[in-house]
């Protein structure tokens, strides 16, 4: 009797403190995120990009976002929420529906081997993915490409970095998730002072995470166009032969 009041107050609450925590970060920290992006992007590319010599501030703020970069951006983001979104809520309902009707039942270990690899391969691809997407996202801001083809472009530039790209995700989740877990079982969100610190240190990470991103898509980018120079250079030399 107690184990089920309690399963049924941690469904009653837990939903609850989801649906908060969730209009937090589809809206104010999306938004955040979106700005994050457009100046920290945009200020990192023009520094990797004159790495040669040094650039003055004139220089980082005299030319202003273009309206496409900022538009491209704006589009690609939003197929990359909805994809994350529908991404972390299969994982959330992995654990809610293992929680709330397996748990109980006489083949626990059963159901807990089978939620639990399958929650794993769900979180792989997801880090695996969210490397696809954030790439996207900096090859709209800085190719001025986006929606479909962005992603297209990024899994194009992707192929054969996935380790590396999803290892680099695994970072920036940990941190995320160090910072989302108090304040949802905290109630950090029921508190202005508990929201304003967590919006500080998840704009702080969001700013090495775009840098890391756009690097990570530099290196995707030269890999990919030193390979298909070889393999130029190879028909070259095969042609010459006959």
């Amino acid at each position: 009797m107690p184990d089920h009041h309690m399963t049924k107050q941690f469904n009653k609450d837990f939903g609850y403190k989801l649906i908060q925590l969730g209009l937090l970060y589809l809206v104010p920290l999306y938004l955040l995120e979106l700005f994050s992006v457009l100046v920290t992007v945009d200020l990192a590319s023009k520094i990797y990009n004159t790495e040669e010599r040094s650039i003055t501030l004139k220089e980082m703020i005299h030319k202003p976002i273009s309206k496409a970069g900022f538009r491209g951006t704006f589009i690609t983001s939003l197929y990359v929420l909805f994809l994350s979104t529908c991404t972390v809520l299969g994982l959330i309902w992995l654990v809610i529906h293992y929680y709330a009707v397996f748990r109980n039942f006489s083949f626990y270990l059963f159901f807990a081997v089978l939620y639990g690899v399958s929650f794993v391969a769900l979180l792989t691809k997801y880090l695996e993915w969210s490397a696809l997407w954030n790439m996207s996202v900096v090859i709209s801001m800085l190719e001025e490409i986006y929606g479909v083809e962005a992603l297209a472009l990024s899994a194009y530039f992707n192929r054969g970095s996935e380790k590396r790209g999803q290892r680099l995700m695994l970072v920036f989740f940990v941190w995320g998730l160090g910072l989302r877990l108090p304040c949802l079982f905290l109630g950090c969100h029921e508190s202005g002072n508990g929201i304003i610190v967590q919006v500080l240190f998840s704009g702080f990470g969001n700013v090495i995470k775009w840098v890391a991103c756009m690097i990570y898509f530099y290196d995707c980018k030269k890999r990919v166009l030193e390979k298909k120079v070889d393999e130029e250079v190879g028909v070259l030399v095969v042609v010459a032969d006959e």
